[in-house]
């Protein structure tokens, strides 16, 4: 930056550390000036919208994702951003219509990925929130395992909502398949973790209430 105060790599990677920090208003100043200088840089677009989005300015977010997708019509990432700005506005139904959009550009499985996450939020846009369409959104995850069981996600974010309804072993099942997908993959590392720790502490308790009914 010492060398070109205008360079947009620099301000965009920038942009994104400060964003990673939670300096999201630092974020939005450094994607701005990134995009001020190049129009057409995606990842300055990307990072300045959800930047927004964590400031809960969902709208602001929802315009650079259209300047995205007026780029590329085929960005199934700024269809996600879509979906997840109009969530965010109170408007599921709209989120829904970016997956058909994303089905007819898309993949089959990146649109039904996009799907289930759609479905993985509650009509307050709060994700796995209560009222949230769990069953539908494990039957989308189902679909995409079908068709390609190598995507990480699915399994994943299936053993997330196992896990939400406290179905441990299959939770643990598909964190596992998780990790044979993607050995390094952080999160269903210490998914397991979180599981183990919760199993133990479980039987220690059943094994006190045991040992107290004895006692009786």
């Amino acid at each position: 930056m010492r060398l070109d105060a205008a360079y947009v790599p620099a301000l965009s990677n920038l942009g994104i550390l400060s964003e990673a920090t939670g300096k999201y208003a630092e974020a939005v100043k450094l994607f701005e000036r990134a995009i001020e200088a190049d129009p057409d840089y995606r990842n300055a677009r990307l990072g300045l919208a959800g930047a927004f989005l964590s400031l809960s300015r969902p709208t602001d977010a929802y315009l650079h994702y259209q300047e995205i997708l007026r780029a590329d019509d085929a960005d199934v990432q700024a269809m996600k951003g879509l979906a997840l700005s109009a969530i965010k506005m109170g408007n599921k139904e709209e989120a829904l219509v970016w997956v058909g959009v994303a089905s007819r550009k898309g993949s089959v499985v990146d649109a039904l990925l996009l799907k289930a996450f759609v479905l993985e939020h509650n009509g307050k846009g709060v994700r796995y929130g209560s009222g949230y369409a769990d069953q539908a959104a494990m039957s989308t995850y189902l679909e995409v395992i079908a068709v390609d069981s190598s995507r990480a996600e699915a399994h994943y974010n299936l053993g997330v909502i196992h896990a939400k309804a406290k179905r441990w072993t299959d939770a643990v099942s598909q964190f596992d398949q998780t990790l044979a997908v993607d050995s390094a993959h952080t999160g269903a590392k210490q998914a397991n973790q979180e599981v183990e720790r919760i199993l133990k502490e479980q039987n220690t308790q059943i094994l006190r209430a045991k040992i107290r009914k004895k006692k009786e």
